[in-house]
């Protein structure tokens, strides 16, 4: 609509706001903790939006959703600083600077998750019987949508805190990651070798 423009740029700020919190708070809070009140942040606000605020109302909704973009910032800084740090830990380890396969990875994993979640959007559009470019959808897409947007994150972040998924990350992804970072080593010494 004639407001998109708007509403972006609004998001937008809300996101830099988180990002520049956590700056601020970075001295007193580990990283990881900022990662998890920023992904509270996002996840609370989005339980509190399709439980109690509905969709009717979209002042109440944006007022409520304030928190979810900021904690969506403050969650992203963290993360891409949470990546330096496996970087400097694999050089640590390892004796050679691995970030590109380190971001190449991360990269990968990130656009197969949006693949992923574009994947269930489409299911979830096509059992809501959504039709493309209708002036308004029937009550079921509109719920359906609304599901999409606000319960299907909640879903995905509660998943990967999970304990089952947790012990895989903490067990799997730690050691994937020094992997990763050992790998490039390898790769590097691999190059040097090659080159001399």
């Amino acid at each position: 609509g004639p407001y998109f423009g708007l509403i972006l740029l609004t998001v937008i700020m809300q996101i830099m706001l988180g990002a520049f919190l956590a700056n601020l708070i970075k001295d007193k809070l580990e990283k990881k903790n900022i990662y998890i009140l920023g992904t509270a942040l996002y996840v609370v606000a989005d339980l509190i939006i399709y439980f109690v605020t509905g969709y009717e109302n979209f002042w109440l909704l944006a007022l409520v959703g304030f928190p979810s973009f900021i904690g969506f910032g403050m969650a992203g800084v963290a993360t891409w600083s949470m990546i330096a740090d496996t970087i400097e830990y694999g050089e640590w380890k390892s004796g050679f600077r691995a970030e590109g396969v380190i971001n190449a990875s991360y990269v990968c994993i990130f656009k197969l998750s949006i693949g992923f979640s574009a994947w269930i959007a489409g299911i979830i559009l096509e059992r809501t019987n959504y039709i493309p470019n209708a002036e308004t959808q029937n009550i079921e897409t509109l719920d359906g949508l609304f599901f999409m947007g606000y319960i299907f994150p909640v879903i995905i972040v509660k998943a990967g805190k999970s304990p089952a998924f947790l012990s895989i990350r903490v067990l799997g992804l730690n050691l994937f990651l020094e992997r990763i970072a050992l790998a490039g080593a390898l790769f590097l010494k691999m190059k040097l070798v090659i080159w001399s």
